[in-house]
C-alpha cells in the first residue's frame, strides 16, 4: 500500500500540452530523465512521518503534433525503475502508462487562450504489476494561458507567459478519482534562457485503499536553454510542500527538446 501511495503522488501534475496548441504541421519531442526519492510521507494531519525508503528513475518521451492551428495531438510513454527496501535487494523496471489524446483551443480573447485537453492513460507492464487496482485513467482538462510583456521599450523588458489548468481524472479500479490544478509561470530572462516556475496539486475525490482522501502539492523550478531555434535543454528540481496520505517527493529532472 505504501508503494501504491508513492505511485499516486509520483503521477501528480502530469499536464502536457497546456493552453497553447502547436502550429499546424509542427511537431515537438521532449525526452526527459527524472529522479524521485524519499523516505518520508505525509500522514492524515499533513505531518511528515518515516516510511519505507524508495527511489524512482523515469525515462519518458512526449510527442506533440499540430494537426491544425487549433488542435494538437499528444502521445507519451515512459520507462520506470523503482528501488525500495519493500522490494528487497533488487530493483524493478517496466513501462508505465501510455498516454494519448488531444488539445483543442476553444477561444482566444485579448491574447488569452482557452483550451480543452482530453487524455486516456493505458497501463504498461510496470503499472499492471504494482498498480493492478488502477488499470486505466481518463482525464479532461481546461487550460487558460496568455503571453505577457512588461516595459517592451524600456531598458528592463520582462516577457514570458502564465498558464493555469484544472483537470478531472477518472480512475478505473480501487484508486480514487482526482481533481488536479497546475500553474506555470515562464520568464524569458534572455534570448536563450527561460525560467519556469510550476505548481502541481492533486486531491483524491474518494478514500484510497489505505484510508483517507489523499492530496499532494509540489513546486518545481527549471531552466530551459535554447541551443538553437529547434533544440533546447531543460534542467530543474522539485519538492513537495504539503499533502496528506501521500508520499513526500523531491528530485530533479533533465530534458532535451526538439522542435521540427
Amino acid at each position: 500500500m505504501l508503494l501504491g501511495a508513492m505511485l499516486l503522488a509520483f503521477q501528480c501534475g502530469s499536464a502536457i500540452a497546456g493552453a497553447f496548441p502547436r502550429a499546424e504541421k509542427e511537431s515537438q519531442i521532449i525526452s526527459t530523465w527524472l529522479f524521485n526519492g524519499s523516505s518520508v510521507a505525509f500522514n492524515a494531519q499533513g505531518l511528515l512521518i518515516p516510511v519505507t525508503r524508495y527511489r524512482v528513475h523515469e525515462w519518458s518521451t512526449l510527442l506533440e503534433y499540430g494537426y491544425d492551428s487549433e488542435t494538437t495531438l499528444i502521445f507519451k510513454t515512459a520507462l520506470q525503475r523503482v528501488e525500495s527496501a519493500w522490494l528487497g535487494p533488487s530493483s524493478v523496471s517496466g513501462f508505465g502508462h501510455v498516454e494519448a489524446g488531444l488539445l483543442r483551443r476553444l477561444a482566444v480573447y485579448k491574447d488569452v487562450s482557452f483550451s480543452l485537453q482530453g487524455l486516456v492513460r493505458i497501463p504498461g507492464s510496470f503499472d499492471r504489476r504494482f498498480a493492478h487496482d488502477n488499470p486505466g485513467q481518463a482525464e479532461a482538462r481546461l487550460a487558460v494561458g496568455t503571453p505577457f510583456s512588461f516595459f517592451p521599450d524600456g531598458f528592463l523588458t520582462i516577457k514570458g507567459f502564465v498558464e493555469t489548468s484544472g483537470a478531472w481524472v477518472r480512475r478505473s479500479g480501487a484508486m480514487p478519482d482526482e481533481f488536479r490544478v497546475d500553474a506555470t509561470l515562464g520568464l524569458q530572462s534572455s534570448e536563450r534562457v527561460m525560467v519556469l516556475y510550476q505548481l502541481f496539486s492533486a486531491w483524491g475525490l474518494q478514500k484510497s485503499p489505505w484510508g483517507g482522501r489523499p492530496n499532494s502539492h509540489k513546486a518545481q523550478t527549471s531552466i530551459v536553454y535554447s541551443l538553437t531555434p529547434d533544440w533546447r535543454l531543460q534542467a530543474g528540481f522539485f519538492a513537495s510542500f504539503a499533502g496528506a496520505h501521500a508520499r513526500y517527493e523531491r528530485g530533479y529532472l533533465t530534458a532535451l527538446w526538439r522542435r521540427f
